[in-house]
C-alpha cells in the first residue's frame, strides 16, 4: 500500500491510499486493513478500509463497530 498526503484546495491536505491487487484481494476476502496515519499527518488518526459486494454487505461486516455509541454512518446514494 502507498500512503501519501498532497496539498489540496485551500491548503487542506488530501490523503492518498494506493492499493495493490493484493490489498484489494485481502479486502474482498473479508480482511480489513487498518492504516495508522501519525507519520503522514503528525497526529494520531486511523483509517479502516473494508470492501464488499454491496453497501449492505459492508454495513453488515462493520456492524460490531458501527453499533458503538457515538458512531455516525452515511450510506452514499
Amino acid at each position: 500500500m502507498i500512503k501519501a498526503t498532497v496539498p489540496g484546495a485551500g491548503g487542506k491536505p488530501v490523503l492518498v491510499l494506493g492499493l495493490s491487487r493484493a490489498n484489494t484481494e485481502m479486502l474482498l476476502a473479508g480482511k480489513p486493513i487498518s492504516v495508522e496515519l501519525m507519520g503522514l499527518l503528525g497526529r494520531e488518526a486511523t483509517v479502516l478500509l473494508t470492501a464488499g459486494e454491496t453497501d449492505d454487505a459492508v454495513l453488515a461486516e462493520l456492524a460490531p463497530i458501527t453499533s458503538m455509541p457515538g458512531t455516525r454512518v452515511e450510506k452514499a446514494p
